[in-house]
């Protein structure tokens, strides 16, 4: 994990762990799925203005392309049938635009899934 952030930013902190949470828990269970032996979770840190970027990567192969634009779609669930709501990283995205004026998106890289947020200040 690296943090070089010297940006202090007001948020809400119950929502930000409800966020971080979702994120956590999806790569584990995108872990379990694939049975990934060497599991790896990078978090970055970087100071933006009026904010902080956060990089949440894994190693889990990433998010095939033709759903990429879907993930933050409400009741959008790769999981099977009564397994998953779809409504994680909908909330996760509704929290930070709403009560954060930040964002949150989502891209593959050579690894895995990489999500990136723009958390500015409340």
């Amino acid at each position: 994990m690296q943090c070089n952030v010297t940006n202090e930013i007001d948020c809400f902190e119950g929502e930000m762990i409800h966020i971080f949470l979702n994120l956590f828990s999806n790569a584990h269970e995108h872990f379990e799925q694939l049975k990934i032996a060497d599991r790896k979770i990078k978090i970055k840190t970087t100071n933006i203005d009026n904010g902080v970027e956060v990089l949440f990567c894994d190693n889990g192969g990433g998010i095939p392309k033709d759903i990429l634009d879907k993930v933050f779609s409400a009741y959008f669930t790769t999981k099977g049938s009564g397994l998953g709501t779809g409504l994680g990283l909908y909330m996760s995205k509704k929290i930070l635009n709403e009560h954060h004026n930040s964002d949150i998106s989502v891209s593959n890289d050579e690894h895995g899934a990489c999500f990136r947020l723009d958390i500015k200040s409340v």
